[in-house]
């Protein structure tokens, strides 16, 4: 129907066809318009309240989309969770890493020490002798 509309002014503004009536509803039948007329408004009533139906179940179709992408992770969302992820596997990683050497550092330590380590050398205590053993003090008498 639009096409066809497009196509009568497009050979109207050729030229190739005459001025379109004043009135582009009537019909040409009878006076004021003829009785088709009540038929295609008929059918254009009908049409506007199928439309209109259709229209409804439109918009609660796309009221349960939205309800849905309100509650589906954005874009972002992923993002975030990728990189907490990502620091995660590294902070785990690095200590279990450092809880290896470090376990590694103690066994094998423990391993050398004991089999390289023999009696302790025994500690002597030398005291020096003198000569003579010094007299006690002497008392002196009080008065």
């Amino acid at each position: 129907m639009y096409r066809g509309f497009k196509m009568g002014v497009k050979k109207f503004l050729e030229g190739d066809e005459e001025e379109p009536s004043r009135n582009p509803v009537a019909g040409g039948g009878g006076p004021p318009y003829d009785g088709e007329m009540e038929a295609r408004i008929a059918k254009l009533e009908d049409f506007v309240s199928e439309a209109r139906m259709e229209l409804r179940a439109i918009d609660v179709r796309l009221g349960r989309i939205e309800m849905r992408l309100d509650a589906a992770a954005t874009k972002a969302d992923i993002q975030d969770s990728a990189n907490a992820m990502i620091k995660w596997i590294v902070a785990t990683a690095a200590l279990l890493g450092a809880g290896a050497i470090t376990m590694m550092t103690f066994v094998l330590n423990s391993a050398t020490t004991k089999a390289s380590q023999s009696a302790p050398a025994p500690i002597v205590i030398t005291v020096p002798t003198h000569a003579g053993v010094p007299a006690a003090p002497q008392v002196l008498p009080t008065r």
